[in-house]
């Protein structure tokens, strides 16, 4: 009796790290992530539009005070003001996704690439604007002259 309840509790470890292995390989961890982020930006700041995110590919890092082996996933994200403005920061963000579920990493918690800082990945869609680039307009007041009047 023991022996068989041994082996399915075995089976079932598998095939929840199988599960697990399936939902990063089929990066719904992304969607996840996003949804996620949405909902914590537009009700802390309303006032944000449209959201863009960048992720790394999935790596290894030991995290917490017990360094904890797991699998995890960078985002950066930025958004635009309502009003169509730009917002010139960007938050980086950690999340574990080796659990079936996503969990963000909290700041307090110490956490280390096991290969190194992961890159975030340029060639996927909804990524973050270049502040650089021609296309992107500068927040309203941005690289205007210093008002003269101020200094009286």
């Amino acid at each position: 009796m023991r022996a068989s309840i041994l082996i399915f509790a075995v089976l079932a470890g598998v095939t929840s790290l199988g599960l697990a292995a399936e939902s990063v390989r089929s990066k719904e961890y992304k969607a996840d992530i996003q949804d996620y982020v949405t909902l914590h930006v537009r009700s802390k700041h309303p006032e944000y539009g449209k959201l863009y995110f960048g992720f790394s590919e999935p790596g290894r890092v030991l995290v917490g005070a017990k360094k904890q082996e797991r699998l995890a996933v960078r985002c950066d994200w930025s958004a635009d003001l309502k009003n169509g403005d730009h917002l010139l920061m960007m938050v980086r963000e950690t999340f574990l996704i080796d659990e079936g579920f996503v969990y963000e990493v909290s700041p307090k918690d110490p956490i280390t690439w096991v290969n190194g800082e992961p890159k975030i990945d340029k060639d996927q869609p909804n990524q973050l604007p270049d502040p650089t680039s021609p296309f992107v307009t500068p927040p309203a007041g941005a690289g205007a002259a210093p008002s003269v009047a101020a200094d009286h």
